[in-house]
């Protein structure tokens, strides 16, 4: 029994060209003559099951055909990018890669912020005019960890006591920045409360928005996850800065849900007081963790290279 579906896993995860074929074919025609019964009403017939079951079992059979397909897709892929030093350094090194999407990051949100401003211009909103800043106080900090990770290559090309340093002060610097993020959220969170202030987005932009947020969210969750791996502190204050904003951004999210879909609902400030003062409060605590362990850090570094200087 047991190497009955050992064979079974064996073929389902790398399935002939004639089952992909098949499968695929079934997909289309069940799962599109199923919508029919159902847009027809053709549910109760009895005939109707026989249909739902070819087209589950061909659904599933056809999901195993698209992982095969990605596992030969992501092969191709690798193996032409490890024909070039930029690409292949992107797929294996980590930090490098997280460094290199936090540029195109940093270009994206510079370029968010603007238009952020813009809103906030035409719009005459405080909400919009306060993102904007704090969109732009985020770039700050990205510019800064990167423009300090080039700085200290550059200076500390042989002296990686002096490289790790340079970081762990910029990770401090990037600490304090975000208690000064949580602290001005404040002023933000109050026009919400009071003045009804926050996003409101045209049609399906929201869904589009929605999608964007919980993305960034799942991804910095991943992050934070493993930052207690990462001794890289460039890459430790970019996953803080992404985890920072990730709250806001639920933040943004909440009040345009409320504008979108709760009218005449009760309690909405109070909903929107309590979601603010969570991410007032948790930027400021990050913050602190941020700057106190990077203190620590400087502090250990420093008695560390005293050491070797009185040997």
């Amino acid at each position: 029994m047991k190497d009955f579906f050992k064979k079974l896993g064996a073929f389902l995860l790398s399935p002939p060209k004639w089952f992909a074929l098949v499968s695929t074919v079934l997909a289309v025609i069940s799962c599109g003559f199923a919508l029919l019964i159902v847009a027809m009403g053709w549910s109760e017939e009895w005939w109707s099951y026989p249909v739902y079951a070819v087209a589950a079992i061909s659904l599933t059979a056809f999901v195993f055909v698209c992982i095969d397909l990605a596992k030969k897709i992501k092969s191709g892929v690798v193996n032409v990018a490890g024909r070039y030093a930029f690409t292949e350094r992107l797929m294996t090194d980590k930090g490098y890669r997280s460094k290199v999407f936090s540029t195109f990051g940093l270009i994206f949100s510079t370029a968010y912020s603007l238009f952020l401003g813009v809103m906030a211009f035409v719009g005459q909103s405080f909400w919009y005019a306060s993102l904007a800043v704090y969109h732009l106080v985020f770039c700050t900090m990205r510019a800064l960890v990167l423009s300090g990770e080039k700085k200290s290559e550059k200076r500390f090309a042989d002296d990686k006591a002096g490289k790790q340093y340079a970081k762990v002060k910029t990770y401090t610097v990037c600490g304090w920045m975000l208690i000064g993020v949580g602290v001005a959220l404040i002023s933000s969170v109050l026009e919400i409360v009071f003045r009804g202030g926050g996003f409101k987005y045209a049609g399906m932009m929201i869904y589009v928005f929605a999608a964007m947020t919980f993305y960034k969210v799942t991804m910095s969750i991943v992050q934070i996850v493993k930052i207690k791996k990462q001794k890289d502190y460039t890459v430790r204050s970019i996953i803080c800065g992404n985890l920072a904003w990730a709250a806001i951004s639920l933040l943004s999210l909440q009040t345009a849900m409320f504008a979108s879909f709760a009218s005449g609902v009760e309690n909405i400030d109070a909903f929107n007081a309590l979601t603010g003062g969570g991410v007032i409060l948790f930027l400021i605590a990050l913050g602190v963790i941020v700057a106190v362990t990077g203190k620590k850090e400087q502090k250990r570094l420093e008695e560390e290279n005293a050491g070797k200087s009185n040997e």
